[in-house]
């Protein structure tokens, strides 16, 4: 079957299929119809090389009724019928949200991706995002072992070529997925189809300075058509680079100011699931606010006379990793710290 399914990837049917739902909702017609298949899209010699290259990399291939293959797909008026991937497929069954951005961010909005990624990644969330240059490369560095990246090019033409290594990691620790054929170029007409998967596999999609045209807003027009929730960060009003995150927040996006807005809705959609660091009003109890609050303290006081590593903070005090990442992530949006070019928590004194 793996010669049928190369065909089919190259064979470019899924609108002809999409339109007929009813093949596509019976294994047994999709597999008829797979069977019957015949590309003229590619050559004999082409798929010979294809299945050794996908033999000799362990690549996957998810058709339309595999096990893994995305619920979220199939809702969309063209899915993919094959996917083929590398890595952690057991990612696609968590929960998902998508950062993407700008390619040339500011420091400001670099070190707010990659602390929400972190923040995400450590309460078990998978981030998911289009291996572009600036925010989405720094998402998927910051969520290593809990993130999907979804490309534009086939899996065998990384693209940005200084993405290679962060590639190398992903096959293995997280998971990199594509519907193009193997060796399909970074085609520009590509990435905007590619966006609609990003806003289809995720559960909410958060949008870090974007311009008014951009790849990341046709993202969001996405994600708007598939009812999914939108988050945006705001940005000066005279910069021009921010103006469509502005313009997505005027339209009723939610505007990101504090991590656990974004759990909230989670847990709002998903009350089954046990989303941690929630709790309702009437599980707030005065002494977890003063625990909270001691903590707190505890770190600002520690950095009050000299940066220091996350490492260091973990080992004065008796608090786990998550916590602290929550924490940290919670004083820096309160402005009350920063991470200097070292990587060092300092504490920032406002006049």
């Amino acid at each position: 079957m793996l010669e049928k399914y190369i065909k089919l990837s190259y064979s470019q049917s899924s609108k002809i299929l999409a339109k007929n739902r009813k093949i596509l909702a019976d294994y047994n017609l999709f597999k008829s119809y797979i069977q019957n298949l015949k590309s003229k899209n590619i050559t004999i010699e082409n798929l010979a090389i294809e299945k050794a290259q996908i033999l000799r990399d362990n690549i996957t291939m998810l058709h339309y009724h595999a096990q893994y293959y995305p619920e979220f797909f199939k809702h969309i008026p063209d899915p993919p019928l094959i996917l083929y991937s590398l890595g952690n497929l057991k990612l696609l069954n968590k929960l998902k949200v998508a950062i993407v951005g700008s390619r040339t961010p500011n420091l400001n909005n670099i070190y707010l991706a990659t602390e929400l990624a972190k923040f995400l990644a450590n309460h078990d969330i998978v981030v998911v995002s289009g291996f572009a240059k600036g925010i989405d490369t720094e998402v998927h560095k910051s969520a290593i072992n809990n993130t999907i990246a979804i490309l534009g090019t086939g899996l065998n033409k990384i693209y940005p070529k200084e993405n290679i290594q962060l590639f190398d990691k992903l096959k293995t620790a997280g998971l990199v997925i594509s519907e193009y054929p193997l060796n399909t170029l970074p085609l520009k007409y590509n990435f905007p189809k590619r966006n609609r998967l990003i806003a289809a596999l995720a559960d909410i999609v958060i949008i870090i300075e974007a311009k008014e045209r951009s790849g990341s807003l046709i993202t969001a027009r996405f994600a708007l058509d598939y009812n999914k929730d939108i988050f945006a960060v705001p940005g000066h009003p005279l910069d021009y680079k921010a103006r469509g995150s502005n313009l997505l927040i005027r339209d009723g996006a939610h505007m990101l100011l504090d991590f656990s807005d974004i759990l909230e809705i989670l847990y709002r959609k998903y009350p089954q699931l046990s989303v941690p660091d929630i709790p309702t009003e009437n599980m707030v109890t005065n002494e977890m606010v003063s625990q909270s609050n001691q903590v707190d303290n505890d770190i600002l006081n520690l950095l009050s006379d000299i940066a220091l590593e996350p490492e260091e903070i973990l080992m004065r005090l008796n608090i786990n990793c998550v916590d602290l990442n929550r924490i940290l992530s919670k004083l820096e949006l309160q402005d009350l710290i920063y991470k200097n070019p070292d990587g060092k928590i300092c504490r920032k004194y406002n006049n």
